[in-house]
């Protein structure tokens, strides 16, 4: 039977802070570099198959993701902390367990002033903390420091990999070099080992259309010279349809690359039959990327760096159009230029294809900035949009700037499981969004100690009496647990270090790695600022929504 619960007051509240508790526990003991690792058995309808699918982590995400359970009012505070993590994700891609931290430790305290005066004016408690929050915020931003070295942006990923170094030199490499527009994709390695792969030039996800036309039939990728570039959104069904451009391209003696929807039967006897005369210096079929519109768009992004025009019933050109442009003399702009690109090198294999940019020049450069403009205005415009896929949009189109801008990259993973595979592709993530947040807005002194400083040394009650200090109080007091959490995971007592801290600088912390107080800057020791900053924003709107809960209502189909 359905459940249906309806609580009032104190007890609403508690019920929230029961599963928000649990939900705490699990993934603060994953914070820093002593952190402990968390056993999750993942579920599985297939009972054999849950027997194997274990995972053994400390990525905090990974544990919040993981959070069920069969009372109702436990799995909704775990739902909240999900949600408010989520959104920190989503947002930097980093900084879940500090977010979980502050928010449990922010709403745990409110209630417990509550608790202590029940009289008590929540609502000016709750402005209070979003003062705090603004005025917590505006410090950060002082105390940013721009990224001035590779060491610097190191030192950020290899804290937010758990230190792992391999990951951590491969992203650092990748970031610092395409800078923070990068696109980096993670994927399995079928070699054996971890490695990295750089695209020089643009790319398509598309490999070739088949492997007969590589040089031999067990080679994974074909390289083509020279190359001409004919693209189209549509079925080619018949040689005759563009017999202008082999022509062209065989007058010329260069390579041809051709993209189309999809290849007909016929249309490949025929190319086959030139492969086969050697009537062409190289040739390579790769189908379209995406479909439709997306498709079209993405082969315009071609064109707009190797020249030429796609042929595409969304410009109201078809092949006839292309025919005819070659047949006429003395035209403004003849078939070749108007509808063919060209590439110096075209590097594809079963998965993509490689465009090589031809020399840049101030005009293809420009080309390609005013075409990444009209891209970062659709960005802006999706993210306008209230649709579930809202943010994988931005995503695509994001790499498609990447691509432009000859910034994609992939690192490929070794595992020696799905369950490892998914494991380390969390840690690049995390790692990834760290280093191009602290490329983006700075660093700080990291191991929770700039938020321990500002709570220490900042009046961050200034001007303000009554229910709105004690709110500012509850936001202060909750921006010491980070730096707890870190030490008392390392089996340390907290509080002394803590006070001994008190005295001192900002860049003085603690390292938990070697039990001392050290130079942070010079230890490595650093946090992203933009991660503190969403991080902290998102526990205290999450925080101080739920402190002013004075009913619960909870429908659940959950059998008890």
């Amino acid at each position: 039977m359905a459940v249906n619960i309806i609580k009032f007051d104190s007890e609403a509240r508690e019920s929230i802070l029961s599963g928000l508790d649990i939900a705490y526990r699990a993934v603060r003991t994953t914070l820093g570099s002593r952190g402990k690792n968390v056993t999750i058995q993942h579920y599985s309808h297939i009972s054999e198959t849950q027997k194997f699918n274990i995972q053994n982590t400390k990525d905090g995400v990974t544990v919040i993701k993981s959070l069920f359970s069969n009372d109702p009012e436990i799995q909704l505070g775990m739902d909240l902390m999900k949600q408010v993590c989520d959104k920190t994700v989503k947002e930097v891609g980093d900084g879940t367990t500090t977010t979980a931290i502050l928010f449990h430790s922010i709403f745990s305290s409110a209630l417990r002033s509550w608790k202590e005066n029940s009289y008590l004016d929540i609502n000016k408690v709750r402005r209070g903390i979003l003062i705090g929050l603004d005025r917590v915020l505006e410090e950060l931003d002082k105390l940013a420091m721009p990224i001035d070295s590779r060491d610097r942006l190191h030192n950020i990923a290899m804290i937010s990999s758990n230190g792992d170094r391999v990951i951590s030199d491969m992203v650092t490499e990748l970031i610092y070099e395409g800078g923070k527009d990068v696109s980096i994709t993670v994927k399995k390695s079928l070699v054996g080992k971890t490695y990295m792969e750089q695209n020089k030039g643009l790319t398509l996800n598309r490999g070739y259309y088949s492997p007969i036309f590589l040089e031999k039939e067990y080679d994974r990728y074909k390289v083509l010279e020279d190359v001409v570039i004919f693209s189209t959104t549509e079925e080619l069904t018949y040689l005759e349809s563009i017999r202008p451009v082999f022509e062209y391209v065989q007058g010329v003696g260069k390579s041809l690359l051709l993209i189309a929807k999809d290849f007909k039967p016929n249309f490949m006897n025929q190319v086959i039959t030139i492969k086969e005369k050697g009537l062409l210096k190289d040739i390579m079929l790769v189908k379209a990327p995406d479909f439709d519109f997306k498709s079209y768009e993405k082969l315009v992004d071609l064109h707009r760096v190797f020249g030429g025009a796609v042929v595409s019933r969304f410009d109201n050109i078809d092949f006839s159009d292309v025919v005819r442009s070659f047949s006429i003399k003395n035209a403004d702009k003849p078939g070749h230029e108007k509808f063919l690109g060209y590439s110096p090198s075209v590097r594809v294999s079963i998965e993509k294809t490689v465009l090589e940019f031809p020399e840049m020049t101030d005009e293809l450069r420009n080309r390609i900035e005013d075409r990444c403009r009209e891209i970062e205005l659709k960005i802006e415009s999706e993210g306008l949009q209230d649709t579930y896929d809202r943010d994988w949009m931005q995503g695509k189109l994001r790499d498609r700037i990447s691509s432009l801008r000859s910034t994609l990259s992939t690192i490929y993973v070794h595992a020696n499981s799905e369950v490892e595979l998914n494991e380390i592709r969390d840690r690049i993530d995390d790692c990834i969004h760290s280093v191009k947040s602290a490329m983006e807005m700075g660093y700080v002194p990291g191991g929770g100690r700039t938020l321990h400083f500002i709570s220490t040394s900042v009046n961050l009650g200034e001007g303000l009496s009554g229910y709105e200090l004690l709110g500012v109080n509850i936001l202060r007091e909750s921006l010491v647990n980070p730096i707890y959490s870190i030490i008392g995971n390392a089996i340390i007592n907290p509080d002394r270090v803590i006070y001994s801290l008190e005295s001192m600088d900002l860049v003085s912390g603690y390292n938990v790695d070697v039990e001392g107080i050290v130079n942070l800057l010079d230890s490595g020791i650093i946090d992203s600022v933009k991660v503190i900053q969403t991080a902290l924003r998102n526990a205290v709107s999450m925080a101080s929504t739920l402190i002013t809960t004075d009913c619960l209502i909870l429908n659940s189909a959950q059998i008890l």
